[in-house]
């Protein structure tokens, strides 16, 4: 086996010679045909910036707290689902079926299979139903970089890593007081149309006037979405530079967004040719009572005790308006994180976070 590789090298070794001999003939008389294409310098450009895509085998994007600051959001999730490859999963524009959590999904493949890392540490399950990290728990403010992993990280991480790694970094030596607030709204105009002769406007105007308490035209100029956070942090560091302590405390406060203030979703949508229409439920107060062939009855609300044919145009329930663009959310947010460098080897730390 050895000698094999021995031949095998004085092969390669004897081509390589043999080829740089070759060339080496062949310059003269191409510089002698090439005498005015001289080169007179030559310029090297190196460059000391940081890239991950260079020095390892997966694609790894890093967001760093300037870009945090320059997107101006208040939730780390919102970040993280501005980046490509990040898809939408739970967070506070989810309504039904929403478990009130924040989490990251990589390339689609689910929540569960992202690994959320803070200071290179598994974050724990965001819920008792959820096994995925809640991004709830980290401060925006404490964030110095964001380290995503797209590639396949499982035989590095575990089967959680399938799909990726994200690994939030947060500030290790920070010294001083840092006060940051926030306070940001929606502004929507009403002017939605639609396709058709009949306009969606008009289809809703249209329903309000035989069923008033369940279809309403929304207002021309809406504002809402109201959004509000304070935060502090606070660092002291010793003397040697060998250790520091930073606590945290965060509030926010952001109001809903319901469909009921933007006209196309005030109703549940259905189409009548080309033009759009307003369905809705036949679930609706104080009750349906029909076996979908012979009978359909609802209560007569004028008696309270007599029956009356249920009437589409004026029983159904419009189910649209109360569900969310964005749900209501209050949250409050505190910490402490520590560490003190003992020697080159070893570095004692402590990380304590309540939300």
């Amino acid at each position: 086996m050895s000698r094999n590789y021995q031949v095998a090298r004085a092969v390669h070794h004897a081509l390589i010679v043999g080829a740089v001999a070759a060339a080496g003939a062949a310059m003269p008389a191409f510089a002698q045909d090439t005498e005015s294409a001289t080169v007179d310098t030559v310029v090297v450009t190196g460059s000391r910036i940081r890239q991950p895509n260079l020095t390892t085998t997966s694609p790894v994007t890093t967001v760093t707290s300037a870009d945090i600051s320059a997107a101006g959001v208040t939730r780390v999730e919102d970040l993280v689902s501005q980046l490509p490859q990040a898809f939408a999963t739970q967070n506070a524009y989810i309504s039904n079926g929403s478990t009130g959590t924040a989490t990251v999904d990589l390339r689609n493949l689910g929540s569960s299979r992202t690994l959320v890392l803070v200071n290179d540490r598994r974050m724990p399950y965001g819920g008792v139903t959820n096994s995925a990290a809640d991004l709830n728990q980290i401060p925006t403010m404490m964030v110095d970089r964001v380290d995503i992993l797209t590639g396949g990280a499982s035989a590095v991480y575990g089967s959680d890593a399938l799909s990726g790694v994200v690994n939030f970094i947060l500030k290790k030596n920070f010294t001083g007081v840092q006060v940051d607030a926030q306070y940001n709204f929606l502004q929507h105009h009403n002017d939605y149309s639609g396709p058709g002769a009949v306009k969606l406007r008009q289809v809703i105007a249209n329903r309000a006037a035989t069923n008033p308490a369940q279809f309403k035209l929304p207002d021309s100029n809406v504002t809402d979405g109201y959004g509000r956070q304070g935060a502090i942090m606070v660092g002291v560091g010793t003397e040697d530079g060998r250790g520091n302590i930073t606590a945290y405390a965060t509030i926010r406060n952001n109001e809903a967004i319901t469909q009921a203030n933007r006209d196309y979703s005030a109703c549940s949508l259905g189409a009548t040719g080309t033009s759009f229409s307003c369905g809705g439920s036949g679930t609706s107060f104080p009750g349906r009572f029909t076996d979908f062939s012979t009978y359909n009855f609802t209560l007569n609300q004028t008696t309270g005790n007599t029956f009356r044919n249920f009437v589409n145009a004026t029983d159904q329930y419009n189910f649209g308006p109360l569900n969310y663009y964005q749900r209501p959310d209050k949250m409050y947010n505190f910490g402490a994180l520590g560490h003190y460098e003992l020697n080159e080897h070893a570095d004692v730390y402590t990380e304590l976070m309540f939300t």
